[in-house]
C-alpha cells in the first residue's frame, strides 16, 4: 500500500537498493524474514488499507475491536470502528492517540494515505468522529484529532495517493465537489478540487503509485480505457500512467499477453521497474519503467492483490495458495498446481521473478487472504482477513521483522543552504551524513511534505511559484530504510517573476475604407525584467495591414501601430488582438476597429457668379465637405482666368472639411467679357471640380 511520495517502500531484506534503478538480478544475501510474525494486536475484522506515520500503524477496514490477542484467548480489548492505529516498536495501541470511529450504514476504509503530517481516508462512509464526512475524510496522523476543515464531497472511494501538491482519488464516483468526475479526480489538500486534474476511467481504479520522478501517476484497476482532460478515451487494459500536473494520459502501455478478464489490484514503482499484481488472470509481472516492456511475468492460482519491493525482494499479498517456481508463460497454477509451489496468500520473489523458497509465513483463513502490505524499516506489515500464520493464532494484522536488519539511523545533513533562488527554482544543497553502513540517499522535504529525493548532496525544486516563501528540511536515510533525524530548516522566498505590461490607446479608432489610423503601444517592466518585447496583431479584416514602428521595444518604451484599410476592405467593427511576446512571456490587449463606407469629399463654391470691374478684385468662398470619415488634404486651384486677371486660394487647401477664400483681381486692362472660371479639388486619388460665372467689365 502506498503512503509516500516518490519511492515509499525501502524496508529492505538486504541492504542493496540503488534509487536510480534495480539490479536485473538478485544479490546473493537472503532475506532474513521469519516465517512466524511478531506478537501485534489485530482486529476482528477485514483490513483492507495500512499507512505509516512516524512510528505509528494505521489500519483501515471493517472492523469493531483492536484486540491484543485472538477472540477466546483473553487479553485487553478496545473498541474501535473500522480505524485503529498500533506502535510500529511494540506492536500496542499508541497511549493518548485518538482513534476516530468511521460510521455508516455498511462502513467500510479501502484506502489510506500520509502527506503533510496528515492521514487521508477513503472508502464507503458517512461519518467519521461523530461529524458527517462522506467516503473521504482527513485526521491528524500524529494525534488522530479529525481535520474538520478538510471536507470534500465525493462518492466511494477505493485507493489514495498524495505528492507535495495534490491528493489523487480513485473510485466509484462521478461527482465530486459537484462537478463531473469520472472515477478519477484530485484535491489540494484543503479540500477544494483541484480543476486542471481531469482524466476518467471506465471503471473502477484499485490502487496507485508515483514514478520515481514524481512527474506521473500509474493507476491500476478494472478499466478498459482511460481519457485524459481532453475527453479522448484511449484504450489502457488494467494499467495507464497519468500525467501528475495535467492528467494527460501518456503514451506508455503495459505490453502483455492479456485475457479479457483481467483487472489490476496493486502496483509499486522502483527504480527503473513498476510491478503490478493481477487478478482475473492471476499474476505478478515487472515492467520497463520507460517503454512498458513486460520484463517477466510470475503466475499464481489467485489474486495477486498488492505487491510491494523490499530489499532485493518483491513481496507479493492475495487469496492464491500456489505460486510459479520461476517466471514464464509455461507455468499455469490454477489448471495445474501440481507444477506450482504452495504459498498460501503471501509470498517473496526475487526481482527477477523467481520464488524465494525460503519464506513461508503461511496465511490461514478467509478466501480473500492478504489484501495490503506494507514495508516500514525492516518490519514487513501485511493485512487482511486471515486468521492465522504459520498454525498460530493472529487476526487480520501481521508484522514480520528482519531482525538480521540494520537499524542504526545516519547521521543528520548538516548546513542545508540554498545556491540559487528565482522566481522558478530553489536550489538546495547541503554536507553529506555518515552511517554505520552506508548513506543510501536524501529526502528532501517542503512544507513539511516530501518533494522529492537524491543520491547527491543537491537538489533543485522546480515546482516553486514566484513571490513565495518556502520552508525547507532534509533526511537521509540507509539502505535499510532508516531514516535520520531532519536537517536545519531553511526558509527562502522567491523573487517576483521578471515580467512586463502591455496598454494600448485608443482603445477604439474609426478609419474609411482606403485611408489609415493609428494607435499608440506601451511596455512597462516589472520585477527586474530587462527583455526584448516584439509586437504582432490579429483580426485584421479583409485587405487591411498593419505595421510597427518601432518593431520591438527593449525593457520599456513605445510603439505605434498603423492600420491601413484599401477601398474594398468590408465595412464593420472588428476587434484586434495586439501581442507582445519576450521569450515565454506573453501579453495581449484589445483594441476595436471601426471600417466605415468608402472616404470622399465634395467641392461647392457661392455664389455661382461674380461681376468685377477692372482694376478692381472680388471673391468666392470655397467650400470641401468630407463624408466616410474623410480626413485627407484636399489641395485647390483654378482654371479659365481671363487675360490680365489672377486668382488665389486662403489657404491653400483644406483638411477633412472646411472652407477657403477664392479671390480674383481684373487689371485695368482686363479682357472684358463673360467666362467659366473651374475650380479643382485633389486629394490623393480624389479629383473633384465645380465652376463659377465672372464677367469682367
Amino acid at each position: 500500500m502506498r503512503a509516500y511520495f516518490l519511492i515509499t517502500h525501502r524496508g529492505f531484506l538486504v541492504l542493496t537498493l540503488i534509487l536510480t534503478g534495480v539490479a536485473a538480478t538478485a544479490p546473493n544475501a537472503r532475506a532474513a524474514l521469519p516465517n512466524l510474525a511478531d506478537p501485534t494486536w489485530m482486529t476482528n475484522g477485514p483490513v483492507r488499507a495500512i499507512a505509516h506515520f512516524n512510528n505509528v500503524i494505521w489500519v483501515g477496514g471493517q472492523f469493531t475491536e483492536l484486540r491484543e490477542k485472538p477472540p477466546n484467548q483473553g487479553g485487553q480489548v478496545i473498541a474501535v470502528s473500522n480505524l485503529a492505529a498500533i506502535d510500529a516498536t511494540t506492536g500496542a495501541p499508541v497511549p493518548g492517540l485518538q482513534m476516530p470511529a468511521v460510521t455508516g450504514t455498511g462502513s467500510i476504509v479501502y484506502a489510506l494515505t500520509v502527506a503533510g503530517g496528515k492521514l487521508y481516508i477513503g472508502g464507503s462512509f458517512s461519518d467519521v468522529g461523530g461529524a458527517a464526512h462522506r467516503d473521504l475524510a482527513a485526521i491528524d496522523a500524529g494525534t488522530g484529532a479529525l481535520d474538520t476543515s478538510f471536507h470534500p464531497d465525493i462518492g466511494v472511494v477505493w485507493t489514495l495517493a498524495a505528492d507535495a501538491s495534490r491528493l489523487y482519488v480513485g473510485g466509484g464516483f462521478a461527482l465530486a465537489n459537484g462537478q463531473p468526475r469520472n472515477r478519477l479526480a484530485a484535491f489540494a489538500f484543503d479540500g477544494a478540487l483541484d480543476p486542471i486534474w481531469t482524466p476518467s476511467a471506465d471503471d473502477r481504479p484499485r490502487d496507485m503509485a508515483f514514478a520515481p520522478d514524481g512527474q506521473s501517476i500509474f493507476i491500476v484497476g478494472h478499466f478498459k480505457n482511460v481519457a485524459g482532460p481532453d475527453g479522448i478515451w484511449v484504450p489502457r487494459d488494467s494499467v495507464a500512467r497519468l500525467d501528475t500536473q495535467t492528467g494527460a494520459v501518456q503514451s506508455w502501455v503495459a505490453g502483455c499477453p492479456c485475457s479479457t478478464s483481467l483487472y489490476g489490484i496493486g502496483v509499486d514503482v522502483v527504480g527503473n521497474r513498476v510491478y503490478i499484481g493481477m487478478g482475473g488472470s492471476d499474476w505478478v509481472a515487472a515492467y520497463d519503467l520507460s517503454s512498458g516492456t513486460q520484463i517477466w511475468r510470475t503466475d499464481t492460482n489467485g489474486q495477486a492483490q498488492d505487491v510491494v519491493v523490499m530489499g532485493n525482494r518483491l513481496i507479493v499479498a492475495g487469496h492464491f495458495t500456489h505460486v510459479a517456481p520461476d517466471p514464464g508463460l509455461t507455468f499455469n497454477c490454477y489448471d495445474h498446481p501440481e507444477t506450482c509451489v504452495p504459498r498460501m496468500k503471501l509470498a517473496a520473489l526475487t526481482l527477477d521473478g523467481h520464488l524465494d523458497l525460503n519464506w513461508d509465513p503461511e496465511m490461514i483463513g478467509d478466501y480473500d487472504g492478504v489484501w495490503r502490505v506494507l514495508v516500514n524499516a525492516a518490519q514487513l506489515y501485511a493485512v487482511g482477513e486471515f486468521t492465522q500464520v504459520n498454525g498460530v493464532d493472529q487476526e487480520k494484522v501481521a508484522r514480520f521483522t528482519d531482525t538480521t536488519a540494520d537499524l542504526q539511523p545516519p547521521s543528520p545533513p548538516q548546513n542545508l543552504t540554498s545556491t540559487s533562488v528565482t522566481s522558478t527554482h530553489v536550489d538546495l544543497a547541503w554536507a553529506a551524513s555518515t552511517d554505520n553502513v552506508g548513506v543510501s540517499g536524501y529526502n528532501v522535504f517542503r512544507g513539511g511534505v516530501k518533494i522529492g529525493a537524491s543520491i547527491t548532496t543537491s537538489y533543485s525544486d522546480t515546482s516553486v511559484q514566484a513571490s513565495t516563501t518556502y520552508s525547507y528540511y532534509v533526511t537521509a536515510f540507509d539502505a535499510s530504510d532508516n531514516v535520520s533525524q531532519p536537517s536545519n530548516t531553511l526558509t527562502v522566498t522567491t523573487p517576483t517573476q521578471p515580467d512586463f505590461t502591455l496598454s494600448a490607446t485608443p482603445v477604439s479608432q474609426t478609419v474609411g475604407q482606403g485611408s489609415t489610423t493609428s494607435y499608440d503601444l506601451s511596455v512597462a517592466p516589472s520585477g527586474g525584467f530587462s527583455g526584448t518585447v516584439t509586437f504582432s496583431v490579429s483580426g485584421l479584416p479583409a485587405g487591411a495591414t498593419a505595421n510597427f514602428n518601432p518593431t520591438s521595444v527593449t525593457t520599456s518604451g513605445s510603439s505605434t501601430m498603423t492600420v491601413s484599410t484599401s477601398v474594398s476592405t468590408p465595412v464593420g467593427s472588428y476587434p484586434l488582438d495586439i501581442v507582445a511576446t519576450s521569450g515565454s512571456l506573453v501579453h495581449s490587449v484589445r483594441v476595436s476597429l471601426v471600417v466605415s463606407g468608402s472616404t470622399n469629399f465634395s467641392i461647392s463654391v457661392t455664389p455661382s457668379s461674380r461681376t468685377v470691374s477692372r482694376g478692381s478684385s472680388t471673391i468666392y468662398t470655397v467650400t470641401i465637405t468630407g463624408s466616410g470619415g474623410f480626413s485627407g488634404t484636399v489641395t485647390l486651384s483654378l482654371s479659365g482666368l481671363p487675360p490680365k486677371t489672377s486668382g488665389s486660394f486662403n489657404p491653400t487647401s483644406v483638411t477633412g472639411s472646411g472652407t477657403s477664400t477664392l479671390t480674383v483681381k481684373a487689371n485695368p486692362r482686363a479682357q472684358t467679357g463673360t467666362f467659366t472660371l473651374t475650380i479643382t479639388g485633389t486629394s490623393g486619388g480624389l479629383v473633384h471640380s465645380t465652376s463659377v460665372g465672372l464677367t469682367v467689365q
